[in-house]
């Protein structure tokens, strides 16, 4: 079970190229800021700080791929409604969807996935997802 987050936007002047459309790299800031907000909403930075303390180690979440189909050019002044889930995980890594959709007129204008790795700061190396982070994840999927 996957649920969506959803966050409006309005395409600003400084998002856009001198055509008044959006640039590509733009897109990736939308994602970032859709994970840290699903990232707030499942607790994670707590449950990071705490494991930190426990373990004299920390989590980081580099983005390891990100892919985006770019179907159609966004224009300034777009209202935009840019949704983003997180995937149930199965392994170390944290996969997240993307859809741009127009708010105004439907149009999808972009899909995307993004894939964040669950590192160990002390070593680099992945790491498996124990009980408690796990069902972090879980709850918010489920609520």
């Amino acid at each position: 079970m996957s649920k969506w987050y959803h966050e409006k936007h309005i395409v600003e002047f400084n998002e856009c190229d001198p055509s008044k459309t959006v640039y590509n790299s733009k897109y990736f800031v939308w994602f970032e800021n859709s994970r840290f907000a699903i990232a707030e909403q499942v607790q994670l930075s707590s449950y990071v700080e705490k494991m930190a303390k426990e373990k004299g180690d920390s989590i980081i979440f580099p983005v390891l791929e990100a892919e985006c189909k770019f179907l159609l050019p966004i224009p300034m002044g777009t209202h935009l409604i840019l949704r983003t889930k997180l995937e149930k995980p199965k392994a170390a890594k944290l996969v997240f969807k993307h859809i741009a959709t127009g708010e105004l007129d439907g149009k999808e204008y972009a899909v995307a996935t993004t894939t964040v790795g669950v590192l160990s700061a002390k070593n680099g190396l992945l790491i498996s997802l124990d009980d408690n982070f796990k069902k972090l994840i879980n709850d918010y999927l489920e609520s």
